[in-house]
């Protein structure tokens, strides 16, 4: 009777062996069934093969999860699925070997195949349906209102740099943006010679004489003018007031003075005629000193107050050396040189009573000495300029 029961005992298959009696497929751990030795901990349900494995059915798995076959010795819980039966817990769907809620996944919105995913952008998936208006990702924006997706690069985009909308327009400059605008380069002939890129490329290397050519590179001043930068290269520029470069040469700037030159007198090639041959503030007079000519020497005069007696030694159209006759007087020096046409008394100083002559006998109008003028005789000033006393020498200047 005993031999009996064996016998029946091993021909039941598995299922047979896990089936209550009301008909129930949910298997407990098989502890009666045909594998021997009985299956338990990691491997507790026995298979159609009567190997002790993992899991014989997808019940045996909790949700998002199945029973991978990998052989008949082999059979284990896996995260994912193969089916749509396989899902549960709030999911809906196999997609691509897991489960998802296909209400709200953006990469599986009402369906495996549908993705909400945009350019730059994360896909919004609600009620089934993708939304637009996502979060765009780091660096990306959605300048374009008229499409979907972040579309632009907002680190590069000289247009939208840092975010939409920002602009990297730069005067007289081509700009760029590298998280931030700059200057990708100049238009021709400008240069940013400030090293700031806010005003672009602010300075014209084509006309400014501080950076003519290359920022930095100064135009320096020629004779009687300023400098001036034409095209990237150093020039003539404008003349200081009363001069002008008669000969065109730039090399020597404004070498005419045309208040005083007779060749070149107010403008470059009025010659004065022999009637009045001195040019004078411009114009040409018959005498270079406000229209009179200057006094030879041995020319005499008297002081217009004192009448004390003076004598030239030398003049010309700049400079006179008046002396004191011999005995000497009071001289009121600054009015006898504006009488004679000059503008001021420059240096004075004592002559011992030697006429034209610094302490040196034997000197007079017709042979002068030196002309050595130490500040000896001042007497002050009055209302006619400088006043001189005894015996001094002076000299005038225009």
């Amino acid at each position: 009777m005993k031999a009996l029961l064996l016998v029946a005992l091993v021909g039941c298959t598995p299922t047979e062996a896990t089936t209550g009696q009301d008909g129930s497929s949910d298997a407990l751990p098989d502890l009666v069934s045909g594998c021997q030795p009985a299956c338990s901990g990691f491997r507790p349900y026995c298979n159609g093969t009567l190997h002790c494995v993992g899991c014989t059915s997808d019940a045996h798995c909790g949700a998002g999860s199945y029973c991978k076959v990998e052989s008949d010795t082999k059979a284990s819980c896996a995260l994912g699925c193969i089916e749509d039966g396989q899902c549960g817990g709030g999911t809906n769907k196999c997609c691509g070997g897991r489960c998802v809620d296909t209400s709200v996944d953006g990469e599986h919105c009402g369906s495996c195949e549908q993705s909400c995913a945009m350019a730059h952008e994360k896909g919004v998936c609600l009620g089934s349906q993708c939304q637009t208006g996502g979060m765009c990702e780091a660096g990306w924006g959605d300048c374009d209102v008229q499409k979907a997706g972040c579309e632009t690069n907002l680190r590069v985009d000289g247009k939208h740099c840092t975010k939409c909308g920002m602009g990297c327009a730069m005067a007289h400059a081509i700009p760029g943006c590298a998280d931030g605008c700059y200057i990708a380069s100049c238009d021709w002939g400008w240069d940013d010679c400030n090293a700031q890129a806010g005003d672009g490329c602010e300075t014209s290397v084509l006309m400014s004489a501080q950076n003519c050519g290359a920022c930095g590179k100064k135009c320096q001043g020629l004779p009687n003018a300023a400098a001036s930068c034409a095209a990237g290269n150093c020039v003539l520029g404008m003349c200081n007031s009363g001069y002008e470069n008669c000969d065109g040469k730039p090399a020597n700037g404004c070498e005419v003075d045309l208040n005083s030159d007779a060749n070149h007198c107010g403008r470059c090639g009025q010659v004065c005629s022999q009637n009045a041959p001195f040019c004078d503030q411009g114009v040409c007079k018959n005498g270079c000193l406000n229209g009179k000519a200057p006094l030879a020497a041995c020319a005499t005069g008297k002081d217009p107050q004192t009448s004390a007696p003076w004598v030239i030694c030398k003049a010309d159209c700049t400079m006179a050396w008046i002396s004191a006759q011999k005995g000497g007087g009071t001289y009121h020096a600054g009015q006898i040189c504006k009488d004679l046409g000059y503008t001021k008394v420059s240096a004075f100083g004592g002559n011992w009573d030697d006429v034209c002559g610094y302490n040196q006998p034997n000197t007079s109008c017709q042979s002068p000495g030196t002309m050595t003028l130490d500040g000896s005789g001042n007497a002050g000033m009055d209302q006619y300029g400088q006043v001189l006393s005894v015996t001094v020498m002076w000299q005038c200047t225009k």
